[in-house]
C-alpha cells in the first residue's frame, strides 16, 4: 500500500506538523503491471462495498483506425515501446 498524502517537509526544508494522522481513503495500491498472457482479472474490494476489476494478464487490445473509424480487437505479440518507462519494454508490460 502506498500513502498518497503530501510530504513531511516544505519546499524550504522545514518540517510540516500534521494536524491529523493518515486516513485509509488516502492509501493507494501497488501498480498491477499487466503482462502479455491469457486474460486474468481479479476483483479488488474498495470503499462503499464496491469492487474494482484489476487486469493482471492480457493478450488482446482494442485498436482504432482513424481513417476508417473502425475498432477491432488485435492480438498483442510483444511490446516495442512504452514512453512511461523504458524497462516496461524489457518486461513486456
Amino acid at each position: 500500500m502506498q500513502w498518497q498524502g503530501g510530504s513531511k517537509r516544505k519546499e524550504s526544508g522545514g518540517r510540516i506538523i500534521r494536524a491529523r494522522g493518515k486516513r485509509k481513503f488516502e492509501l493507494g495500491r501497488e501498480p498491477a503491471d499487466p503482462v502479455i498472457n491469457e486474460v486474468r482479472r481479479i476483483e479488488i474490494p474498495v470503499m462503499g462495498g464496491n469492487s474494482k476489476v484489476r487486469l493482471l494478464r492480457c493478450n488482446i487490445a482494442n485498436v482504432t483506425d482513424p481513417k476508417t473509424k473502425s475498432t477491432k480487437q488485435a492480438k498483442i505479440i510483444t511490446v516495442t515501446g512504452n514512453p512511461a518507462n523504458v524497462h516496461y519494454v524489457r518486461r513486456n508490460i
